[in-house]
């Protein structure tokens, strides 16, 4: 497994996008970068350029990209624009494909979170049109979208991965595929065995700790093993991009890289 960093949650106060992070997320050992699309596209054209180079010059590439929505563009309920929608897309994910991201997570919960009163069937229907509508400016660019499940203290529609998947069937779009967060899993009490039923649906991992959504460490201990061994299972080899808050990212990052990096080696080997 690959092992890289999410910026969405480093992100300061004049950097929503978490840049300042960038440089030491490649000292640190990380494989590849993890970039949020909303915060991007807050940027002007020239701001958008500067990133590009700034990461270029970090000697990493981002492979992936996380927070497809803002919470400002619904995606649910009886306001949706999908005028506005495509408008987005058109810029969001031409940018994405300069980037070089073979990869974007869908979770977007304020842009997809259900209006009071409003039916779920509609909703979960209009969720699948919009995978559908998105698959349209993806798939010629060979990018794959992973619905994210988020728990339901952030989202109240596609809480956990069956749904997700269920999701991504019911679209049946190839670009349409799966992610595991093995935070949400853990807040829904999820079983990993959905992961075994997925197969190879799940392109895409997140993880932190589920206490404060920290940084993984060496002392949580055996804690991610049973979701690391389902991933082993089904052949899965892709990437793994640590999700979290930092209070000190210099010590909690640079820590959470070597403790994945060496933990995964392990079960994938069949050591553990």
């Amino acid at each position: 497994m690959r092992i890289g960093c999410c910026t969405n949650m480093l992100a300061t106060e004049g950097d929503s996008v978490g840049q300042w992070a960038i440089e030491e997320i490649a000292e640190y050992g990380y494989e590849y970068l993890d970039l949020p699309v909303a915060q991007m596209m807050e940027l002007d054209e020239t701001g958008f350029e500067k990133l590009k180079q700034r990461i270029q010059a970090s000697g990493l590439d981002c492979e992936a990209c996380n927070n497809l929505f803002p919470a400002s563009l619904k995606i649910t309920g009886p306001t949706v624009d999908l005028s506005a929608i495509r408008n987005y897309l058109d810029t969001a994910i031409r940018r994405v494909e300069e980037l070089g991201a073979e990869v974007i997570c869908f979770g977007s919960s304020g842009a997809r979170n259900i209006p009071a009163g409003f039916p779920v069937s509609a909703a979960w229907e209009q969720m699948v049109s919009i995978c559908c509508i998105i698959d349209e400016y993806v798939s010629p660019r060979g990018i794959t979208i992973v619905i994210e499940p988020l728990n339901r203290g952030e989202s109240n529609i596609v809480n956990s991965a069956a749904e997700g998947y269920e999701l991504s069937r019911a679209a049946d779009r190839e670009s349409i595929q799966l992610l595991v967060d093995y935070y949400h899993l853990a807040l829904e009490n999820e079983s990993v065995d959905i992961i075994l039923k997925a197969g190879k649906a799940v392109r895409h991992c997140h993880i932190s700790n589920p206490e404060g959504r920290s940084f993984p460490s060496g002392k949580d201990g055996e804690v991610y093993d049973d979701f690391f061994r389902a991933l082993r299972k089904i052949g899965y080899t892709g990437r793994l991009s640590a999700e979290a808050f930092a209070k000190d990212f210099s010590r909690e990052g640079r820590e959470a890289f070597r403790f994945l990096k060496e933990r995964t080696s392990l079960i994938e080997s069949g050591e553990v």
